[in-house]
C-alpha cells in the first residue's frame, strides 16, 4: 500500500505540472517532450542498474507502443488544458484510463471481482459523471 500511496503523490505532482504548464501558456509539445525525455533517462538508468538481459524484442515493442500512446495522451491533455479545459474535468476523465484496463482484466484475464472493486468502479464512474456535469 505504501508504493500505491507514493504513486498517488507523484501522479498528483505530475497533474499539477500540467496545470502550471497550461496556465503559463507553455508549448504543449515542448513540455510533453521534456517530461518524457526525463522519464526516458530515468528508465534507461533503471534498466541498466537492473537486468538488461531481460530486454528483448517483445519488451521493446510493447515499451515503444506504450510510450507512443502515453506521449499522445499526455500531449492531448496539455492541449485540452491550454485551450480552456478544466483540470478537474480533464483529470477525472483521465481516470477512465485506469478503469478500462481494470474492466479488461476482469473480463479477459478473469481477475477476481470483489465487492471493493465493484464499489470502487461505481464511485469512479459516479465522480466522472458528477464532475462532468458541473457548471464551472
Amino acid at each position: 500500500m505504501l508504493f500505491t500511496f507514493l504513486a498517488l503523490i507523484f501522479f498528483t505532482l505530475f497533474g499539477l505540472c500540467y496545470k502550471v504548464s497550461a496556465s503559463q501558456k507553455n508549448n504543449p509539445v515542448v513540455v510533453n517532450t521534456s517530461m518524457l525525455f526525463c522519464a526516458g533517462l530515468i528508465s534507461l538508468f533503471s534498466l541498466l542498474l537492473n537486468k538488461p538481459s531481460q530486454y528483448n524484442f517483445t519488451t521493446g515493442a510493447l515499451g515503444f507502443l506504450g510510450g507512443s500512446f502515453f506521449f499522445t495522451a499526455t500531449l492531448l491533455v496539455l492541449y485540452a488544458l491550454k485551450n480552456g479545459g478544466k483540470i478537474s474535468i480533464c483529470w477525472t476523465i483521465l481516470n477512465l484510463g485506469m478503469v478500462i484496463p481494470v474492466l479488461f482484466s476482469i473480463f479477459f484475464w478473469k481477475e477476481s471481482l470483489e465487492l471493493k472493486k465493484i464499489l470502487g468502479l461505481v464511485l469512479i464512474f459516479s465522480s466522472i459523471i458528477l464532475i462532468g456535469q458541473s457548471k464551472e
